[in-house]
């Protein structure tokens, strides 16, 4: 009885205890979210760098450069016939060649037409002599050509788990330099995949190591002949040849490139792509103090005022290599202006001929930043209200000029009167800008804009005096006239009072009898140089551009000078020659990396 009150009461109490266990409220967990699947990468093309193309790679695709007519030898060059051992030809012929798939190929080496058309070569092998062979090193070990050559090894048979050097690079640069031998391991009864070997690269300029594996370590590599060195970093190419760059002419591509900013390279390897070369350095006006020495210094300030900021030598970089004024002959600018010959006019100094300007009267601006400014009298605007100026010096116009111009200036068409035919020949109150440039080595020319303006138009069109302004080079091109002037209107005239681009000027002050233009662009600007617009005329902005060769060295002389049948002489001391002066406004200068044409435009 005793024994079964204790059994039922411990069941009782196993049965409640279960009970409050089942009770008690367990804590809820929240489930941990799952990330949904990733979302897949976007598809990203392999580049040129990432592909394996024995052949070459253009745009990302290899390509065969040896038969592809796109890109014959280089990248994106076009052949207008077939392309044969990446040269560009008109006929396919010769002993192997033969047309494939509709490409010239040379079936004496090319591994996809080998000895035939689409007789392909297996894997490591390589076409030699219309014959399929073994790239050296590999071995068929099957027999079966079909599938290529199998083994990096002459010993097609190894035991598993063996080891043996290899170096699968070119002969004569194992253990040289950086290069050194890998190891290849038997599987499978057979030597396969040679690992850890190290092949030549392209030399690195300075990093202490011989990375090419020719036995010399941080050789000046130029690869594309073009007088700059391969390597990364300021003044080096960082585009020296087929090895390192895939541009259609690696040689344009150098520090002494000028950026073309549509090209999508990096021309003149500052690390930058396709930036505006156009920079500014010059910014601020100034005037030269009379009686003062001009030096090389103050015609780089006109150089720069031009836009002309780069600097070079004669045998690397681009721009200006050196910069001077003198007179229109070549001979030294004086200090001072010369009394004896200019008489009751009013006496100036050469200093005061020339200026850097941001506008002139506060009314004609410069293109870009400021401009240079050369006069036969002051370089100043309509503050300077007489006509008077004179610095006194007399010399010959340039000789190259004359010589071309049977010895004299010459006058227009419209202006000459076989009756009284030009004898003028001197150059009075002359100064000349000469700058020395080495052009970019992408160049094909260059361009400048000028505005010229003269009081003595439109009173001595086609009379006694005849103000100049010449811009003269010894630039090679074929286009450059016999005389080296290289700005004239469209009917070869000079920049002269007698000459088409006269445009701006006083309608009523300009008559047909003249022999002056109509005026066609008011007189507005005109009162930037005098107080009134009767008594001077000015021509639109123009440009001037000119074809020079890449890397060419050459001689550019801006030129401004009195002309006229009187000079001051003992016996005459007005100085008639060196009155009612000319003006000329100079700026944005620029290269140009397109094909030019020596032509002057208002522009």
């Amino acid at each position: 009885m005793n024994r079964l009150w204790i059994f039922l009461v411990t069941a009782l109490c196993l049965a409640g205890c279960a009970d409050e266990t089942n009770n008690i409220k367990q804590p809820t967990q929240t489930p941990i979210p799952q990330d949904p699947d990733p979302a897949p990468e976007p598809f990203k093309p392999l580049s040129c760098d990432e592909l394996v193309c024995p052949y070459g790679c253009c745009d990302a695709q290899c390509v065969d450069l040896r038969s592809d007519p796109t890109h014959c030898g280089r990248c994106d060059t076009v052949c207008s016939g077939f392309c044969l051992n990446g040269t560009c030809v008109t006929e396919c012929s010769g002993p192997s060649a033969r047309i494939c798939a509709g490409t010239c190929v040379d079936i004496a080496s090319n591994n996809t037409h080998c000895g035939g058309c689409d007789n392909a070569c297996g894997p490591h092998m390589e076409c030699q002599g219309a014959q399929c062979a073994c790239t050296p090193g590999y071995s068929d070990c099957d027999g079966n050509a079909y599938n290529g050559c199998e083994s990096f090894t002459p010993f097609c048979q190894c035991t598993n788990g063996e080891t043996t050097t290899c170096y699968p690079g070119p002969a004569g640069t194992e253990n040289v330099g950086i290069c050194r031998q890998g190891i290849m391991t038997c599987e499978d009864g057979m030597f396969s995949y040679c690992e850890n070997f190290v092949e030549p690269v392209t030399e690195i300029p300075m990093n202490g190591l011989d990375d090419d594996c020719d036995g010399i370590t941080d050789e000046q590599l130029d690869e594309d002949n073009d007088g700059y060195v391969f390597g990364y970093g300021p003044g080096f190419d960082c585009c020296d040849g087929p090895s390192n760059c895939k541009a259609v002419d690696p040689s344009k591509i150098n520090p002494g490139a000028i950026e073309d900013p549509a090209n999508g390279l990096d021309d003149d390897c500052d690390g930058i792509i396709d930036e505006d070369d156009n920079k500014l350095c010059s910014t601020q006006a100034h005037k030269f103090a009379a009686n003062t020495a001009l030096t090389p210094d103050d015609a780089t300030l006109l150089a720069q005022a031009m836009d002309i900021c780069a600097t070079a030598t004669e045998s690397s970089g681009s721009g200006l290599i050196s910069a001077e004024l003198r007179l229109a002959d070549g001979s030294q600018l004086p200090v001072s202006g010369n009394k004896a010959i200019c008489g009751n006019t009013t006496l100036i100094s050469p200093a005061e001929q020339v200026a850097v300007a941001t506008d002139l009267g506060g009314i004609v601006r410069a293109r870009k930043g400021t401009m240079a400014v050369l006069a036969s009298g002051k370089a100043m605007g309509k503050e300077n209200t007489g006509y008077k100026d004179c610095a006194g010096t007399e010399v010959l116009a340039p000789q190259r000029f004359l010589n071309a111009h049977n010895g004299v200036l010459p006058v227009s068409d419209a202006c000459y009167d076989p009756q009284k035919p030009p004898t003028h020949k001197r150059a009075n109150d002359s100064v000349m800008l000469r700058l020395k440039l080495r052009a970019p080595s992408n160049a094909k020319g260059f361009k400048f804009r000028f505005k010229f303006f003269s009081k003595e138009y439109p009173k001595y069109v086609c009379n006694n005096y005849n103000d100049f302004f010449l811009a003269m080079t010894d630039a090679q091109s074929d286009q450059i006239p016999a005389d080296g002037n290289i700005s004239f209107d469209m009917n070869k005239n000079p920049v002269s009072v007698n000459n088409a681009f006269f445009t701006e000027c006083n309608r009523s002050a300009c008559t047909a009898s003249k022999g002056c233009s109509d005026c066609n662009d008011g007189a507005a600007n005109v009162l930037a140089y005098v107080t009134d617009d009767r008594q001077a005329g000015a021509t639109d902005w123009l440009q001037t551009s000119v074809p020079v060769s890449p890397n060419e060295v050459f001689t550019l002389d801006l030129i401004i000078f009195d002309a006229g049948d009187y000079s001051g002489t003992s016996a005459n001391q007005n100085g008639w020659g060196h009155q009612r002066d000319s003006l000329v406004l100079i700026d944005d200068f620029e290269w140009a990396t397109e094909a030019t044409q020596l032509i002057t435009i208002v522009n």
